[in-house]
């Protein structure tokens, strides 16, 4: 329920109100209080008491975090991260997977040649101030791994000649079914991190991401993952959580878990599969359940975090708790189309990997000026990707410190819309049960100081 810039959430325990403009939230103790919320709540009529209760907190300043303006001169921007599509090829047949298993749509098969490579990275080595990240994308990067050495060794040769001072970070996101010793031995030699997908345990995870033989790919990645710690490494899992999990039992807790034994990641990148509703992976049909997940996984953070002082649960789950424990403000969907860039060897600027391919989002080509393809991806963000000029985003009450993949959303003529209605459901009832616990243990100003250390 939301009266004025407050929206209400309660349970058996707690009742909190949060102020969705400012960020404050606050733990409703009065019975005569809590009485007017819930009259308001299931008749919507509001007494002039109760509004001129909350009209007398509305006033504090807004907590927002600051950001950095976006620099408008090609000359001087600094690109956050340039996502290189090798090779449109693929080595495995994920059941879900919505870039045709890497041929996304084009026609013919795509593999960027070094000549490419070197016309790239000359366009934005020259185009722009500073390139802070590059990330290795495909259909899988890792079968065109002699074009990842060669890329780093281009930015590590253009130092040497000083003309660059910098050499980006660099990562790539694997299926990690091949990986040579020659590709993690240079990763090594930089700063380079690695995502690995993986769906969960091996029965999951080789029902979801068969190679093309059909055969399961889970042990390759055991493989893989030993060959990266040997080089000390840093590994990320990313994971698509599908209908399949719910079937099986497969809580979040139960992922959180399995990756901290299995993988020493903490915080498994977690993500909702995106499918039509009618298609078995689809997590709406068993939603009961996937709330009922949910709920464990929130529940779990918080005990875990204030009795072992780790945070271990899904990425969404810790970037909300993050947003709302410290009043952060995030204005943009995502990061896609200034501060993440992407291109293929079709050598089609792109807003992010999602959208490869596709000639509607085509920001520019390496024939446009740099500045010009700047501007591109200025007016794309603007329209695009600012919660503000969004409808179905401007009115939500987690406008402010929710976060998603625009990949997501449809973008058309007439408007940005959600795809599923499940993505933003999903992500509002994090932030419930996150506020109801937070409400909690904000009432002891010990616990409340030890918690924000711990989460840091």
């Amino acid at each position: 329920m939301e009266i004025l810039d407050y929206k209400y959430v309660f349970n058996e325990q707690n009742s909190a109100l949060f102020n969705t403009k400012t960020g404050h939230i606050f733990r409703v103790y009065d019975p005569k209080l809590k009485s007017q919320l819930m009259k308001a709540f299931t008749t919507n009529e509001i007494e002039n008491e109760l509004l001129e209760t909350l009209k007398s907190n509305q006033n504090k300043p807004l907590v927002t975090k600051s950001k950095p303006c976006i620099c408008n001169n090609h000359s001087r921007f600094e690109l956050g991260k340039l996502t290189l599509v090798l090779t449109s090829q693929c080595n495995l047949r994920c059941k879900y997977c919505y870039a045709n298993y890497g041929n996304y749509e084009y026609k013919e098969k795509q593999n960027m040649t070094k000549q490419q490579i070197d016309e790239i990275i000359n366009y934005f080595v020259k185009g722009v101030n500073k390139i802070h990240s590059v990330m290795f994308f495909g259909g899988e990067p890792t079968l065109e791994s002699e074009k990842i050495i060669y890329t780093i060794e281009k930015f590590k040769y253009l130092k040497e000649k000083g003309e660059i001072d910098y050499i980006p970070a660099f990562g790539l996101i694997t299926n990690g079914v091949y990986f040579t010793d020659e590709l993690a031995r240079t990763l090594s030699q930089f700063e380079a991190g690695v995502t690995l997908s993986v769906d969960g345990n091996e029965f999951i995870h080789d029902k979801l991401r068969p190679n093309i033989k059909g055969e399961g790919s889970f042990n390759h990645i055991l493989r893989t993952y030993s060959l990266l710690q040997k080089y000390n490494i840093p590994v990320e899992i990313e994971t698509t959580y599908t209908n399949l999990h719910l079937e099986e039992g497969g809580s979040f807790v139960e992922l959180v878990q399995f990756f901290k034994e299995k993988f020493n990641c903490l915080i498994p990148h977690v993500v909702l599969v995106n499918t039509d509703e009618n298609n078995n992976l689809n997590p709406s049909l068993n939603k009961e359940r996937l709330f009922l997940y949910l709920e464990e996984v929130v529940d779990y953070t918080f005990d875990n975090l204030m009795e072992n002082g780790k945070l271990n649960t899904i990425s969404l789950v810790a970037r909300m708790l993050r947003n709302l424990a410290f009043t952060n403000n995030y204005d943009k969907i995502c990061p896609a189309g200034v501060n993440t860039i992407s291109i293929g060897a079709d050598q089609k600027i792109q807003p992010c990997f999602m959208y490869t391919s596709k000639e509607d989002m085509c920001l520019g080509t390496l024939e446009d000026t740099p500045q010009k393809v700047l501007d591109n991806m200025i007016e794309f963000d603007r329209k695009n990707n600012y919660k503000s000029n969004i409808d179905v985003c401007k009115t939500c009450y987690i406008n402010r410190v929710c976060s998603s993949c625009l990949g997501s959303f449809t973008i058309e003529n007439t408007g940005v819309y959600a795809k599923s209605d499940l993505t933003c459901e999903f992500l509002k009832k994090i932030a419930e049960l996150i506020l109801l616990r937070l409400v909690e243990i904000k009432s002891d100003p010990k616990k409340w100081e030890l918690f924000q250390q711990r989460l840091g």
